[in-house]
């Protein structure tokens, strides 16, 4: 799992550079992020075994899952529905 840190890591550093140019370069931001998609699907597997991707996938749904439940949970409308 260093090693997919590691990816993580740099990826965060290369739209932190391009953010950080001089204009209009920071506009392809929203184009860096749509290339981390391939990123995952096409390199990952090789460097990766599906076991190991799957349960990145699966840590960051739970995080995301608990994240929404938080939420809900402090939102005082759904707080009273939730207590049906």
């Amino acid at each position: 799992m260093h090693l997919f840190t590691t990816i993580q890591i740099l990826c965060l550093i290369l739209l932190w550079v391009v953010k950080s140019m001089p204009s209009p370069i920071p506009l392809a931001v929203p184009f860096i992020l749509i290339l981390l998609v391939p990123l995952r699907f096409l390199v990952l597997p090789y460097l990766f075994t599906p076991k190991e991707l799957k349960t990145v996938r699966l840590i960051w749904l739970f995080l995301l899952t608990l994240r929404y439940s938080i939420i809900l949970i402090g939102n005082s409308e759904l707080t009273v529905v939730n207590n049906f």
